[in-house]
């Protein structure tokens, strides 16, 4: 009985010594270039979110995001300026953790977002040429009944010549 759970023991800590992540130090070279990467993929995604916004897309979520992201560079950069390269490091890979997808995201949604704009112009010139076309026939018939109406009218107020 003893046996087992010494045994149990030593692979319970077997277990855990390999599901624990090792702690390796980051090197400030490894450091500044994780947050040069994650600095210009962050920079990427802002532009892409902008496009998505200007292009008339609902980026609040991407923009969430992109805060999130912001203040992972940011974290990551103050722990560079006190010499916490680890740190420094796995923030910087945070920053590009939440960032991932987000330019794929935004442009579907740009996408999105001027697909449903041309429709809607495409809709509004159609109901306005339909519109036309009614106002011209119905311009037309009510000329011609007037013009009836008109000459009808003017020859029963001809003058009659007196015998």
């Amino acid at each position: 009985m003893k046996r087992l759970i010494v045994g149990f023991a030593a692979f319970s800590a077997l277990i855990i010594l390999c599901c624990v992540p090792v702690c390796l130090a980051a090197s400030s070279d490894e450091a500044l270039q994780a947050m040069e990467h994650a600095e210009s993929e962050l920079a990427s995604a802002y532009v892409a979110v902008a496009e998505a916004h200007d292009a008339g897309a609902n980026v609040s979520e991407l923009v969430g995001r992109l805060e999130l992201a912001g203040a992972w560079l940011t974290s990551a950069r103050n722990a560079y300026r006190v010499e916490e390269y680890d740190e420094s490091y796995s923030h910087a890979v945070n920053c590009n953790a939440s960032v991932n997808g987000i330019v794929y995201e935004a442009s579907i949604l740009k996408g999105d977002a001027q697909r449903s704009y041309y429709e809607g112009m495409f809709l509004t010139a159609a109901f306005s040429g339909v519109g036309l076309c009614i106002l011209l026939i119905s311009s037309l018939l009510g000329w011609r009944l007037f013009k009836k109406r008109y000459i009808k009218r003017v020859l029963e107020m001809k003058p009659k010549v007196g015998e």
